[in-house]
């Protein structure tokens, strides 16, 4: 982050800067939500004021080179995707804020296979007239359990997973 950026974050910085915060959510002045890895924290926090919200809601629209709406839909320095909503988006003396960290989690999918992510997939079904030779290809993957190829032969011939 850079110091400009750092500093009109204020009050907000303990929590963006915790590992283990990965969503911080103000719904009403002066109580700030974390969402951990633990479960959901709420702090209460004297300096998250109206004044606080309009000022950073100002700076961040700005950084982003947007104009001021009722939604405003930021990223702050370091890729931390935000929200923050005014009036008459809330109640008038209310605020809706979110910041969301990217959680990124680079498992490849003989990970997500082995960790059972497809557990609850259920079988194909569709009429034989219906079916190309390349459904009837992924059906024989799918019927196998053969998640990783199947995932990657519907992405290749543009299928849709529902």
């Amino acid at each position: 982050m850079t110091d400009a950026a750092f500093y009109q974050l204020g009050p907000l910085r303990e929590y963006l800067e915790d590992p283990t915060v990965f969503e911080i959510r103000i719904n009403c002045f002066q109580e700030v939500i974390c969402d951990t890895f633990s479960g959901r924290r709420v702090v209460q926090n004297a300096a998250i004021t109206a004044d606080f919200i309009r000022n950073l809601a100002k700076s961040l629209v700005s950084s982003n080179k947007l104009t001021m709406q009722a939604i405003n839909d930021v990223i702050l320095p370091g890729g931390i995707r935000g929200v923050i909503c005014l009036p008459p988006a809330v109640i008038d003396g209310t605020t809706a804020v979110a910041f969301r960290k990217d959680l990124a989690a680079d498992k490849n999918l003989e990970q997500l296979t082995r960790e059972g992510i497809f557990s609850d997939c259920r079988k194909i079904t569709g009429s034989k007239q219906s079916l190309t030779d390349d459904d009837f290809f992924l059906k024989e993957l799918h019927s196998s359990e053969k998640w990783p190829a199947f995932l990657q032969t519907a992405v290749e011939k543009k299928r849709t997973i529902v």
